[in-house]
């Protein structure tokens, strides 16, 4: 958005569902995560897609950035960490739903579900 005058700068199409989750990284690359089950990694440069990750997922419902620049995602019942390199997600599954996930300036992630874990 333009800050003089609350105009859109730049519109990023490719989710086929609703947007409800976005993180920014180092580099201001942008994360969005949406309910078709997909997290796109954009330019914020340009606003070019460079990928599209496939949790495998029904919805994507929150995203946090590690310190060191890991992603991870939360899907209703678990929290995944992608790896960069192509690797599969390591997915720490959680017996209730999760509402929100968060890092510490040290690299603690915190996860809220019943309660608040820290990992």
């Amino acid at each position: 958005w333009s800050a003089t005058d609350y105009t859109p700068l730049r519109l990023l199409e490719g989710h086929t569902s609703c947007v409800g989750a976005l993180t920014v990284g180092r580099d201001d690359t942008l994360f969005s995560g949406s309910d078709d089950g997909t997290i796109r990694v954009w330019s914020g440069l340009d606003g070019a897609l460079i990928q599209t990750i496939d949790t495998g997922e029904r919805m994507v419902e929150f995203l946090a950035l590690a310190p060191n620049g890991t992603l991870f995602s939360a899907c209703r019942r678990s929290i995944r960490m992608w790896p960069t390199g192509g690797r599969p997600a390591i997915v720490v599954p959680l017996h209730t739903t999760v509402h929100g996930v968060a890092f510490t300036k040290g690299g603690r992630l915190w996860v809220a579900h019943e309660s608040i874990h820290v990992f």
